[in-house]
């Protein structure tokens, strides 16, 4: 189905002052990948009723569940991932010793810094996407969101 932007406008699903869009009111994303994907969700809408009825099951297993939501999925979480895995980080040795970590952290500080600081942006995120796999498991979702099984994840 496509919708021009004056229909766009004149549901208010973007208003030109976003505190009167439907977007705004709806959305509760954490992340800009979030933001996007829900913007593009809206500006595509679905022509085919059983992916409505879908969507419209998630978005009520979702808001009957967004104060359980986890805070350690956020926007500074992903950001920090992704500056990690675009860092250019000296060769860590394979198997250092106490002496061996010492001299790293001393010669190489601000990739020891950015090793420490990251790797406590990746384990909560886990355990966030952990939270939300426990949250969403058991219940009657479509077919387009898929889950690993959460007995058989451990961390």
């Amino acid at each position: 189905m496509q919708i021009d932007s004056i229909s766009f406008n004149d549901i208010s699903i973007f208003h030109p002052e976003e505190e009167y869009s439907i977007f705004h009111r709806l959305n509760f994303t954490r992340t800009s990948g979030g933001r996007e994907w829900l913007r593009k969700f809206f500006s595509e809408p679905h022509n085919d009723l059983s992916k409505i009825l879908g969507t419209q099951r998630i978005i009520r297993t979702f808001m009957e569940h967004v104060e359980d939501w986890p805070d350690s999925v956020t926007n500074g979480t992903v950001m920090m991932m992704d500056k990690f895995l675009d860092y250019s980080l000296d060769p860590v040795p394979e198997s250092p010793g106490p002496v061996g970590c010492w001299i790293y952290r001393w010669l190489h500080r601000e990739d020891y810094s950015m090793i420490s600081y990251s790797v406590t942006h990746f384990a909560d995120f886990f355990r966030g996407l952990k939270q939300i796999a426990e949250l969403l498991d058991g219940l009657e979702l479509p077919k387009s969101i898929l889950f690993i099984p959460t007995a058989s994840v451990n961390y």
